[in-house]
């Protein structure tokens, strides 16, 4: 059977222009009754085209799903491609490169989630394909990503595919996620974002006050109750339900104490049982879009078309903090993990979690991290010389980093230490602010108050200007004549 044969009668050549209706004018002078007369046929055959255009369309997209792969060597693996791309959006990415197809499978590259990866822009490259290879397993597999172009095309159409399911299906579920805050309706209805950007309670969980919104990377959202403060980055509620909602169904967040069941779900069928550094920033992305819808953006991009902002630099710096954060064996990334899988995989049969770890000790130790992680990080340092490297996570000048660059048991800061941090200016922090001010909603700020009663008031008479020396009298001249 041939394509056209296949497709129906819409592709069988063009049509015969006798089938089509023809249009019958009244002559000049007609009587009243012959030009209505002929408008209604004109109506009639008006509606005759339209019927005929929507069987078109019809056979036309019936066409198309019979369509089948570029190759016909991936039909075997068609259904796994799908299903490791839906996972690789999640789990790992929610875009992909085209870049790291066509490579065999790495030897000597770094673990794509240790810091060796993020030494500079080849090493994180060289973390993708390594990643991608990792992720695929099966060893045909691993063969056509290198070998076979239409095995680019097809996962990277299915990653795009997941990456809009997802962010309907968070936008849809939009009040749920954020219960205690009570959002606007508007926030689940796409195409809002005009509605969203006027709404004072959304601006307030998503920025600081900055005038470019490209800027905001550590949004009130991010932090539990929306008071700024390192030591709870991340350990919001909304986040992990992001995680949930996508591993395993509405109803998980609907009724968070219920049992999960179904092997139709697909964190069973991808066999996940902890959240990773990955996820957890793509949900930290998708809380900001959430409160962007939000933003007028349409879709969501590598950066926004109309706003600007760059999700994947916010990913990949979020990513970034977590694995170095992590491979130091800090509290507040054992805390951060805790929290995450205690929240995502709640009422999964068999899931074991170990005690929680002491918040007060891990405030503590954090809190002696940050008071000497003054000196330059070699690798934030690579980052920094390349401008389309990924980013350092920096909101001003005289921020706080949470990420230590040092071992936890290193010494407090000696005189050293800080000459060699007054000798950095590219310091990686994230833009917090004092660390004894929290701030709440973006209320207050600039006052000399406290965020709605929360924190203590901060101390303006720091921050006053000086007095400007008196000028000299200035010397006038004699006017002409």
């Amino acid at each position: 059977m041939s394509d056209n044969d296949e497709l129906g009668e819409f592709d069988n050549s063009h049509e015969d222009d006798n089938d089509l209706p023809t249009l019958v004018l009244p002559p000049v002078g007609a009587s009243p009754a012959l030009v209505y007369q002929r408008l209604q046929e004109a109506h009639l055959q008006n509606q005759t085209l339209r019927q005929r255009n929507s069987e078109l369309r019809l056979l036309r997209g019936q066409g198309r799903k019979h369509e089948a792969p570029v190759n016909p060597t991936l039909d075997p693996w068609m259904s796994r491609i799908t299903t490791l791309a839906n996972r690789w959006m999640v789990m790992n990415e929610p875009w992909i490169n085209v870049d790291i197809f066509g490579h065999p499978v790495p030897t000597d590259l770094p673990d794509p989630f240790s810091p060796a990866r993020f030494i500079d822009k080849n090493t994180y490259t060289a973390g993708t394909i390594a990643e991608l290879h990792r992720h695929l397993q099966e060893p045909r597999l691993q063969e056509l990503a290198a070998t076979f172009p239409a095995f680019k095309s097809e996962f990277r159409k299915a990653v795009n595919n997941h990456r809009t399911h997802t962010t309907d299906r968070v936008r849809q579920h939009a009040a749920i996620i954020l219960c205690e805050l009570s959002p606007p309706a508007c926030i689940g209805v796409a195409r809002s974002g005009e509605e969203c950007a006027d709404s004072e309670l959304l601006k307030t969980l998503w920025t600081q006050g900055k005038k470019d919104i490209s800027d905001e990377k550590l949004a009130p959202i991010f932090f539990p109750e929306q008071i700024i403060n390192p030591h709870t980055t991340f350990l919001n509620e909304y986040q992990p339900r992001i995680i949930r909602i996508n591993l395993f169904a509405p109803s998980a967040i609907k009724n968070p104490d219920a049992p999960i069941t179904g092997k139709h779900l697909v964190g069973f069928q991808w066999g996940v049982r902890s959240v990773n550094a990955s996820c957890i920033a793509w949900s930290a992305i998708m809380s900001f879009k959430l409160c962007f819808i939000v933003s007028p953006d349409k879709e969501f991009t590598e950066v926004g078309t109309i706003s600007r902002i760059p999700y994947r630099e916010h990913f990949q710096a979020y990513r970034k903090m977590i694995v170095l954060a992590e491979s130091k064996g800090t509290p507040w990334a054992k805390s951060l993990y805790d929290f995450y899988n205690r929240r995502v995989f709640a009422g999964v049969s068999g899931m074991e979690f170990a005690a929680s770890p002491s918040s007060s000790a891990a405030v503590d130790e954090l809190d002696e991290l940050m008071q000497h992680l003054m000196a330059p990080n070699p690798l934030d340092a690579a980052f920094g010389n390349t401008s389309d490297n990924l980013p350092p996570i920096i909101s001003s000048s005289n921020a706080v980093p949470i990420i230590p660059a040092r071992d936890s048991n290193t010494q407090t800061s000696s005189p050293s230490d800080a000459a060699q941090a007054d000798d950095n200016d590219d310091l990686e922090s994230v833009g917090t602010g004092s660390l004894n001010a929290p701030r709440g909603r973006g209320r207050g700020r600039g006052r000399g108050g406290s965020a709605q009663g929360k924190g203590k008031a901060k101390d303006v008479s720091s921050s006053a200007p000086e007095a400007e020396p008196e000028r000299p009298a200035r010397a006038t001249r004699s006017r002409r004549t």
